[in-house]
């Protein structure tokens, strides 16, 4: 099976003080659901500009579908980092359409002078889905979760969830982190990919220190190890198959992460057959831009399969 890796600023403050306690039966996660649905509306209407310009033929020189399509978050086209990062927080405080088409507007002169008008003539608004159908797409791991804790307090041995049974304990073990990073990644979106091109990966192809940096994603299970005794977890500080959370790195570690990545892009490039070796400049650049947004916010860092889907149809 193929991968479609992303590679994701994450807030463990959020995900410990507001996901995990709502997990262990407390509290309620309906204000993060709206603003949820909110961002969803932005990144869609973000993404329809990108698709827009992706139509084209021929399409711009300077439009990437894979850096600025199925790369960067929302439609980023700007080419420093910085800069980039400064477009993203942009998205980020837009409360409706206008404010996302005048950023979007400004990415298309970025591109080219005059390129407003063609675009514009294949622009297609995003179909909106029922309110409730958004607001069940977006909880929907994050309840079963719930229920599964609840289940293993009270020793229940089988919990029913979209019409299966399901061993409350498996579910637990594998699901959390996945889920926890998911539901972070529809209000702060990552940066999309497709195959074998995570960081452990890269750095696994290479004779340097195993990993550097990298742990496994214990952070994202903050409490529920000491609430759930004798609970097992599915962990790894990489990534060994599809729909997991691989290697994270601590915010402390995300600056030495970069500095290393980029001390070592010679010999991570080296290690690639030459024909390739475009497709890892790119990844490498969205690799940076990720951790530089971490490294900006005071966040961590984690790798990841299949929170989004090119093919599917389901972007950042």
């Amino acid at each position: 099976m193929g991968y479609d890796s992303s590679y994701h600023p994450i807030a463990i403050d959020f995900v410990q003080e507001q996901l995990l306690p709502y997990l262990l039966g407390e509290g309620d996660i309906e204000p993060l659901l709206r603003g949820a649905l909110l961002r969803n509306r932005i990144r869609a209407r973000a993404k329809a500009w990108a698709l827009a310009v992706h139509r084209l033929n021929p399409a711009p020189r300077r439009f990437d579908p894979h850096l600025h399509l199925w790369g960067r978050p929302f439609f980023i086209v700007v080419d420093d980092t910085e800069g980039a990062l400064d477009t993203y927080d942009l998205y980020l405080t837009a409360t409706d359409e206008q404010q996302v088409d005048a950023i979007a507007l400004e990415q298309l002169h970025a591109i080219a002078p005059g390129l407003t008008a063609p675009v514009q003539s294949q622009f297609q608004a995003p179909p909106a889905p029922p309110q409730e159908e958004q607001l069940g797409e977006l909880r929907w791991r994050l309840d079963i979760l719930r229920s599964a804790v609840a289940a293993v307090r009270q020793g229940v041995a089988q919990i029913e969830a979209r019409g299966r049974l399901h061993d409350p304990r498996a579910l637990l073990r594998r699901e959390v982190p996945f889920a926890v990073l998911s539901f972070t990644a529809t209000l702060t979106p990552g940066w999309m990919s497709r195959g074998v091109t995570w960081p452990t990966a890269l750095l696994d192809a290479v004779p340097l220190p195993l990993r550097p940096f990298f742990e496994k994603p214990s952070a994202l299970l903050g409490p529920l190890p000491q609430a759930l005794p004798g609970q097992s977890w599915f962990l790894y500080d990489t990534i060994v198959e599809n729909y997991m959370v691989g290697g994270l790195v601590a915010p402390s570690y995300v600056a030495p992460l970069r500095r290393f990545l980029t001390d070592q892009q010679g010999a991570l490039l080296a290690a690639q057959p030459e024909a390739e070796r475009a497709e890892l400049r790119r990844e490498l650049r969205k690799i940076e831009e990720a951790l530089a947004l971490a490294q900006r916010k005071g966040w961590a860092f984690a790798e990841a399969t299949e929170v989004y889907s090119g093919l599917q149809g389901s972007l950042n």
